[in-house]
């Protein structure tokens, strides 16, 4: 899959994916992050790794 699809697969997951593709979704998102934070310096070379974490919901409503 390219790079650049990683937002799509992160939307997808997110929308459809089942509790045994969180680690995909985590790894989608955490490349995304750190695309993000590669476009912000300018030069295109992330300063810092990303780590993303996800809030978990103990009681639904």
């Amino acid at each position: 899959m390219p790079a650049d699809w990683s937002y799509s697969l992160a939307w997808f997951l997110d929308l459809y994916g089942s509790a045994t593709e969180a680690g995909r979704l985590d790894g989608a998102l955490a490349e995304c992050a750190t695309h993000m934070i590669a476009l912000g310096t300018g030069e295109g070379e992330a300063a810092a790794p990303v780590e993303v974490t996800l809030p978990l919901l103990s009681n639904p409503v």
